[in-house]
């Protein structure tokens, strides 16, 4: 299972849930972002494609592979660090297309994944940033994932 497997369609949504059991018990353990700009030798500065935005989200469990998300596009990203009361383990999580997303409105949907299944992107945007609970989310144009061996 160590190649990557594209999501488009909600079966491909549904594979991933089952394949890394909802992402029950695991922990996101590590992020790397990467925007695809850069500036060159000579001072030039040169932007990223908008699917170079590219984030990696790596998640570890008791009772299975390493679990990898590639997120291509990505539109927004929020992720929440310590709180209090609260440990980051994740008993569930959102994912699901969303059509309404950009504006003006676009047939183009986009992901959305969450650290919770009771996300709710309207209720996310609508409280103060610090408070509690928080939840990590990423929004992007794609997101493909793979299950390596540790």
């Amino acid at each position: 299972m160590e190649h990557w497997h594209t999501v488009s369609t909600q079966k491909d949504i549904d594979f991933l849930m089952q394949s890394f059991c909802g992402f029950h018990d695991s922990y996101l353990v590590s992020a790397q972002y990467q925007s695809g700009g850069y500036v060159d030798e000579q001072k030039n500065m040169y932007l990223g494609s908008p699917l170079q935005h590219e984030i990696l989200l790596t998640f570890h469990s008791q009772l299975l592979p390493t679990c990898v998300l590639r997120f291509n596009g990505v539109r927004r990203c929020f992720l929440t660090g310590v709180q209090d009361n609260y440990t980051n383990e994740l008993f569930d999580c959102y994912l699901a297309f969303h059509s309404e997303l950009l504006l003006p409105q676009q047939d183009k949907p986009l992901i959305v994944w969450a650290n919770t299944a009771g996300f709710s992107l309207q209720k996310e945007f609508s409280h103060p940033v610090l408070s509690e609970p928080n939840y990590s989310f990423v929004i992007a144009e794609s997101l493909k994932w793979k299950l390596k061996s540790d």
